[in-house]
Formats: structure tokens, sequence, C-alpha cells
């Protein structure tokens, strides 16, 4: 038979998820050729080639001499009637362009090997569905092979949800490697197997092959490593298995969790059995490898499956999450410096992460304004309004010192007032004033004489005419503040305004700056509950971080020791229901048993390392006192383990120095 670019007269059109392999097997029947290797010569050009059922290659040769007025394309070939696509999502952009150059030219190579799966477990037989051969047989005039029933771990039909059975096509026969066998030859009469979906097994069993339904349909998806690594470690962080640095943390719940649940039958029937020692599993077993980063070699499709339906997602979902880490969202970001004439506004271009020592290790973001105002945020962010909120002040900048300095020198400016002005709390005023050496005390508001009289007559003993000392007190005020406004007024006074404004109304308002109208006295009611949210809500989080970051002996971070370090501990108690972000702030940063035991262990460690000791365990665990209920913890455990191989380290390494 001659072979060379012979136009063949007849090739059948492609049905729905049929394999290249079927079309083949339907172009032999039809032309019924004596001897099964002409079929193989008329197509691809070469009677020594193999009738392969997933991945063919020489598809340029196939295109090249189908019948005129054809529509087909070789990468329309390899998408629609291939397995490529089962393969694609878990491989990288270059060799899946690799593989398909190999699939459409005629060149030597097993795309197999390119793959990765030239030694995976195939198929011995191909497979079939008897409810998809009769409906086939209704809408087409005869069965098919589909390309779904064929993908490896797939036991089922995701459309009928019955039992996939083999059929007397043998794939690895060497007797039969160039012949193309229909289903209409491959196929038998059997009674359909139905699943029972309240079976765990069966349920496991569909949702597989619906994900290879929905593997085969997809064209162009391709990841990378990292980016599958990417994705594995956005789930196992939310469920708490691992760091947002991209490490496994806690492998020994993952191995856990998953052997509860998959029974071991399943992982058997799929040929994903997991060694299990005292230990749990073991530490190389294929559900750890596909947790490395930047791990290259390609498993079997159906680990990948299990792993993503154990992790609670379908592939689709799993498809949808970005691969792209970004804690903080995308930029600009603004700058938070309430004196900077960019307050507030989208103006850092760039920022640096690092991650926080603490368990878990969450990402921690660095942004500096021109102003130089520096400010971190531990993430990642929750929200947007999130953007708009700091951890901690790292440098307060050139900008805000000068607006101290400023503040610090104005006599009728209270400390209180600058602190709400800065956007910091009142001790932070007092500790940056003395960092750039402002001069203390600072300059007192009253001529020394109107003071000391005032002091003098509000210490005496006598029944003295209360109402008319604030009367007088305010009526000196406002002799030496002529130009202030109420609200100045207030802040230099507030004992007398407090009085006159409640018991002397009529007096006191016309005794006001002009353009004020007094209001009536404030009552509870009339609190700005949202602005004293905002001021303690970042109070405390900048509270924390002080806490978090002192060199000194880690102390408990909890509600009452954050209240008291803002000095608002009592306010804040009685009035949770109305301070939502202050509540919010201290879900956030307000430390469990275990998380303080696991900050004094790495405290305890880092002074053994300066102190180039290598304690016992008893002693490094008396040091770090830790509560006994505590030490129970397999997370403490863990941590007080590590510690101590750390130490460990050390001291080999130091023995080995001498």
């Amino acid at each position: 038979m001659n072979s060379h670019n012979a136009v063949i007269p007849y090739f059948p059109t492609g049905r729905p998820d049929e394999l290249l392999y079927s079309m083949c097997a339907a172009f032999q029947d039809h032309m019924q050729f004596p001897r099964p290797h002409y079929t193989m010569e008329a197509l691809f050009g070469s009677k020594w080639g193999h009738a392969t059922y997933d991945l063919p290659n020489r598809l340029g040769y196939l295109v090249n001499n189908l019948p005129p007025r054809h529509s087909y394309t070789v990468d329309e070939l390899i998408d629609n009637h291939t397995m490529l696509p089962f393969y694609s999502p878990f491989c990288p952009q270059e060799r899946i362009q690799r593989v398909r150059e190999v699939m459409q030219h005629s060149e030597r190579g097993s795309v197999h090997s390119l793959l990765g799966i030239l030694y995976m477990r195939q198929l011995k037989f191909l497979q079939f569905c008897p409810l998809c051969v009769e409906d086939d047989t209704n809408l087409f005039g005869e069965p098919y092979w589909h390309r779904v029933h064929q993908a490896l771990g797939v036991k089922v039909c995701p459309i009928h949800a019955v039992f996939l059975e083999a059929s007397h096509v043998s794939i690895q026969n060497p007797a039969k490697a160039d012949t193309f066998i229909s289903a209409v030859k491959g196929t038998h009469d059997v009674t359909p197997r139905p699943l029972s979906l309240n079976k765990l097994v069966h349920k496991i069993l569909l949702q597989i092959s619906r994900d290879a339904l929905w593997l085969l349909n997809q064209k162009g998806l391709v990841s990378s490593s990292e980016q599958l690594h990417a994705r594995w470690i956005k789930i196992l962080v939310d469920k708490g298995w691992a760091t947002y640095q991209g490490t496994t943390s806690r492998r020994k719940e993952l191995s856990s969790e998953f052997l509860n649940y998959y029974p071991s039958e399943i992982l058997t029937l799929l040929n994903c059995e997991i060694r299990v020692g005292k230990d749990g599993m073991d530490r190389h077993s294929w559900v750890h490898r596909l947790t490395y980063r930047n791990k290259q070699e390609l498993q079997p499709i159906t680990h990948y499956l299990l792993f993503i339906q154990f992790l609670g997602h379908t592939l689709e979902e799993f498809f949808q999450l970005s691969h792209e880490f970004r804690p903080f969202g995308y930029g600009p970001w603004p700058c938070l410096n309430p004196v900077c004439e960019n307050f507030k506004q989208i103006c850092i271009k760039e920022f640096s992460l690092d991650y926080s020592i603490t368990p878990g290790h969450r990402p921690v973001g660095r942004f500096q304004c021109a102003c130089g105002f520096t400010y971190a945020r531990l993430g990642p962010d929750s929200s947007s309004e999130a953007g708009f909120r700091f951890s901690r002040v790292e440098s307060y900048g050139i900008v805000w010192e000068t607006a101290l300095k400023t503040f610090w020198a104005n006599p009728y400016i209270s400390v209180h007032e600058m602190a709400r002005r800065l956007g910091v709390h009142d001790k932070t005023v007092k500790r940056q004033a003395a960092r750039l050496n402002l001069p203390l005390p600072r300059q007192a508001v009253f001529p020394i004489g109107i003071g000391a009289e005032i002091t003098r007559r509000r210490c005496q003993p006598s029944k003295v005419d209360e109402q008319q000392l604030y009367r007088d007190e305010w009526l000196a005020i406002r002799e030496k503040c002529p130009e202030a406004e109420l609200k100045e007024l207030r802040m230099l006074a507030p004992r007398a305004y407090n009085r006159l404004s409640r018991y002397d109304a009529k007096w006191f308002s016309e005794h006001c700056p002009s353009s004020t109208r007094v209001a009536t006295p404030r009552t509870s009611g009339q609190i700005n509950w949202s602005e004293r949210d905002a001021d303690w809500s970042n109070a405390i989080l900048e509270a924390a971080n002080l806490l978090l970051f002192s060199p000194s002996r880690p102390k408990q971070i909890t509600a009452s020791v954050l209240g008291r370090e803002i000095g608002e501990l009592t306010k804040i108690r009685g009035n949770l229901d109305k301070l939502p972000l202050t509540t919010q702030a201290l879900a956030e940063v307000v430390e469990t048993p275990e998380q303080i035991a696991v900050r004094r262990i790495h405290w305890v460690t880092e002074r053994y390392r300066e102190e180039n000791v290598f304690p016992t365990r008893n002693q490094f665990e008396r040091r770090a006192g830790i509560y006994p209920k505590v030490k129970q913890s397999n997370v403490v455990q863990g941590a007080i383990a590590a510690a101590l191989s750390t130490l460990s380290l050390m001291r080999s390494g130091a023995n080995g120095a001498k």
C-alpha cells in the first residue's frame, strides 16, 4: 500500500468526548483493510506504529491527509479527542508545548516519557459505561470509546453514576499493538451496576469522575509546580496546617485528617496506598510530596484529585483560586500619617514583605511614605478597610516629628489633643517627646499668679462659692486666650467647662466665644463611640506590637493587659458592644496559652543562644515557665523539641570547632 502523502477518502466525524483511537477504529471498520497495519499506514504514514489510545503522535501527518474540506486541526484533535487535557493542568507550560510538538510531528520521542507518566500504572482494558453504550447507539447508531472512561482513577461514569465495565480490548497486548478495535466490537452486554450515594466510597468515586470530566473539557489550562503549591498552601493555611511562608507546619495533623477522611479500601482500589507506621503516615508519602515546594515531577493525577477533594474543593473551584500571594492586595497603598499632606492618599508604590516569628508566620508588610512615616501591618488583609490600619509604627518620619515639636511648643495644645492630631496614644506622644529631647515640663498656659490663686482657692477648706471659683477660672482663661475657640478652651480648663456647662448654662453661654453656640450638656448617649472605637483599636494594635516585639521576657497579651496599657480598661470592658473595631483588634492580637508558650520558647531559645548555654529539657521548660496543662499541647511539645534540636546543633557545632 502506498502511504506517501495519500489523501484518505473518508474519515469519521468525532462525537462528544470520543477518543481519536475510537475514530480510527471506526475508520478501520469502514475501510475493511485486510491487515490492521494498513490502517496505521493510511492514517499515520507508518505501518510500524502503535495504536495508542491516549496520547498518539504523528497527528500532523493525519491532518494533512484527511479528505478535502475537513475542519480538523492538530490542536482540535489534541484538545477534544486525546487524553492530554487530563494531564495539562498539572504541568508547566513549556513541557506541555513540547508534548504537543511531539504529538504533531513525526519526531521520535515518547509522549509518556516527556509527561513523566511512563512508569505509572496504566489501564489493562478499555472501559465503558453500559448506559452510555445504550445512549450512543440511540443517538449515533453505534457506541464509541469515551475519553473520561479511560482516565486513570475513574471507576464510574460521571453522567449515569454507574460503575464502568472492562471491555474485551486489551491495551497491553503486544500482539494487538497495531490494531484499532471499535466499541462496537469491544463492548458486551452487561447489567448496569448503579452507585449507592449514601456510601462514602461511592460518593468519592463519583466526584473523581466528575473532576476528570471537567479536566478533559478544559482548553489551555496549565499550571507550574509553583502555582499548584501556592494554591495548596492557601487552603492549608486556612485550615491551620501550613504557614504563610509556604511550609507545611503540622504534617502529623494533616496526615491524621487525610487517613480519617479516606477509607483504606478506596486508596487501595485507586492504587494510592499510603504506608502507615507507629508515628502515622510515612513522611515520604505521596500526600506529603504533593505539598513540597518546587516539586517538578508529575504524580498520578488520581493523587491530585484525591487531595483536592480532601481539601473540600472541586477541581473547578481549586483552579479558580489565585496562585498569586498578595496578603496586602494590589497597590499602591495609603500613607497613614495624619499630619502628612498625603494622609490616606494612595501614594506608596512598594512595600517590603517579611514574616512574623509567631506560629503561622503571618506576613508582615512594611510601608514607607515619602514623608518618612513607616508603618507595619500584620497580614493578610481581611477587607479593603484593613489597608487603612497599621499594626505598629516603625518610624514616624521628619514630617510627623516636626508637627510634634510644633504642637509641643504651643502651650494651648494639650497632650491629649496632640495625640488626637498625630493619630497616636497620649503615652506615645510623651515617649516620642522624650526621644526627641523636647523640654519637660512644658511651658505653663497661665501666669503663675493666676494658677496659684486658683489652686489655693480650690483647696481652701472653708465653704467658698464653688460656682464663682469656676467662673473666675473660665474668665481668666478667656482673658489669657481671647482668640481661642470653645474646643481649645475646654481642653485648657476641662473642670470649669464641665461644671459651668451643666450647672450654670445661662452664664456660661453668655461668656463663651461669640461664634460658638453652647450645646446642651453632653450625656452618655452623645459620646462619639465611632471616634473612640477607631482611636482605641489603633492604640490596642500599637500596644500589642510593643509587647510582641519587646526584648524583655514575653508577657501574655490579654484584653486586660492591653486595656491597662492604653489606660482605658474600664471604659472598654463596659462598652464592647459599641466598639466593633476595638473588639476585632482584641480578637486579632489576644494570645492563647499555647501562643504565649511558643513565644516564650522562642525567647528562651534566643537567651540560651546568647549565653552559649545548652540546657537539659527540664532546665529549658522551667525557664520558659509553661503551665503543665499547656505543656501537654502538641504544638507546644513540637516547639520545645524544635528549640532543643536547634540548641543541640549549636552544641555540636561548638564541639566540632574545638
